[in-house]
């Protein structure tokens, strides 16, 4: 989960400074968004919930293989088609 609320990840954003320092965009996959992630879009060109649907922590934990993979998958069909 990321948000305000709970904070974000220092070494989260440590890694996308360092992308943007090399002028490599950064993207940030998570479980779930929350209040205030757009603060991040200084640091990342795209801020995604990998959840499709309402999901419990369990479910989301059991499918996020899956989850990951189909949001990543979505993400280079963009950059491929705009590149």
């Amino acid at each position: 989960f990321v948000g305000s609320r709970y904070g974000f990840s220092l070494a989260v954003v440590q890694v996308a400074q360092l992308a943007n320092e090399y002028h490599v965009p950064a993207f940030l996959l998570s479980g779930s968004l929350g209040d205030g992630f757009d603060k991040l879009y200084t640091y990342f060109v795209s801020c995604d919930a990998i959840a499709t649907k309402p999901m419990t922590l369990e479910q989301c934990m059991r499918s996020a293989t899956t989850l990951l993979y189909t949001k990543a998958r979505n993400i280079a069909r963009i950059i491929k088609r705009f590149s």
